[in-house]
């Protein structure tokens, strides 16, 4: 079991306890080893976190769906996590085109396809609710 920040990870061997928590600045988890009859921490591993991430991340198996209400949801493959995220489309394309997002470069180029796409997303959707 293994659950970050302030959390107590079961290493599986009962003469040692993990905690894992994030450092103070945000950028790497500080794994630590304890034993029961020792106050001193024996190990303590500094993992960077965008590391760690990636390798969870990739692990988990992160899935995308639009529902039919409208939202994308990310979810776990497997594991029975259940939704992780949802946020609606609307949302999603309202952030997609901020100026923050775009470059005036990219910007014609962008909005165009993501114009085209929304399009064929809506012509889907007007075909099943037609059929």
């Amino acid at each position: 079991m293994l659950l970050i920040a302030d959390a107590v990870v079961a290493s599986g061997d009962p003469a040692g306890l993990w905690q894992v928590v994030l450092d103070k600045g945000g950028d790497a988890y500080v794994a630590t080893l304890r034993l029961p009859d020792e106050h001193d921490a024996p190990l303590l591993l500094r993992l960077p976190r965008r590391t760690v991430d990636e390798a969870v991340l990739a692990a988990a198996g992160i899935g995308l769906e639009v529902t039919p209400e409208g939202y994308v949801a990310a979810y776990a493959d497997g594991g029975g996590v259940g939704t992780l995220a949802r946020s609606p489309l609307s949302k999603l394309a309202a952030n997609a085109v901020t100026p923050e997002a775009l470059t005036a470069e990219d910007r014609a180029v962008a909005l165009a396809r993501l114009e085209a796409e929304l399009e064929r997303a809506l012509e889907v959707v007007r075909r099943a609710r037609d059929s």
